[in-house]
């Protein structure tokens, strides 16, 4: 059975919440320390895939990876398909097609000019 975990990007702040947090199952996110609610526009959740890269690090969704060919991925869920998929700029393909060979090399929050 997979794990299932969760990590929170701040847009104000453009950093990742601390551990002090909460996801309910409507889906509201609460800060335990501040016993306060946190605005969903602006913090993104990213679910863990269950899946490791190629150094046994966690693959979330947002996550950057690149290939030995030096081609980058972005992790994303495919809602319709029911599974975590990856998309360069040219193509679109299911997670699990390239997993051994990938590392992490970031994020979509914090790498942004990796997208370019």
């Amino acid at each position: 059975m997979r794990e299932i975990k969760f990590r929170l990007w701040c847009n104000n702040k453009q950093e990742w919440e601390s551990d002090s947090w909460i996801l309910n199952k409507e889906g509201f996110i609460f800060d335990v320390q501040k016993q306060q609610h946190m605005r969903r526009e602006t913090h993104i959740l990213g679910q863990f895939t269950g899946l490791k890269d190629m150094n046994g690090g966690d693959i979330y969704e947002g996550d950057m990876l690149r290939e030995p060919d030096g081609v980058l991925w972005s992790v994303y869920f495919d809602a319709d398909l029911g599974q975590w998929y990856c998309k360069s700029k040219t193509d679109s393909v299911s997670l699990m097609e390239f997993i051994d060979d990938s590392e992490v090399i970031g994020n979509i929050h914090e790498n942004k000019e990796l997208l370019k």
